[in-house]
């Protein structure tokens, strides 16, 4: 809803507001009494969207949720990869420091 429609909506408000108490101050039974009924409908409007926001944002939030945890698998994924080519290099230079130290053994007679 735009600034200009909120405060549209505002005014008529204020104005509503303006002649139930002019009603009031008449002692216009009538009128308080229509305007009571128009005041529980606009209540129950607005009841209703606020549910219906509040469900689109349970939504939406599970809808982002979903999506955060399937991008951390995929990260964790990524951490698992990395992690094994990092065991990978540590083993090749243990077998290369093996060796070297097996090569140094053999020189020097043991």
């Amino acid at each position: 809803m735009a600034i200009s429609d909120s405060l549209s909506n505002l005014s008529v408000k204020a104005r509503q507001l303006e002649d139930s108490i002019t009603a009031l101050q008449q002692k216009d039974a009538a009128k308080l009494a229509a305007r009571k009924a128009e005041l529980k409908d606009e209540r129950a409007d607005l009841h209703a969207s606020f549910q219906q926001r509040k469900a689109d944002w349970k939504a939406n939030h599970s809808d982002r949720k979903a999506d955060s945890a399937y991008d951390d698998a995929l990260d964790a994924i990524d951490f698992a990869v990395s992690a094994v080519e990092e065991a990978e290099w540590a083993i090749v230079d243990a077998a290369d420091a093996r060796a070297a130290a097996d090569e140094q053994d053999a020189e020097a007679g043991r």
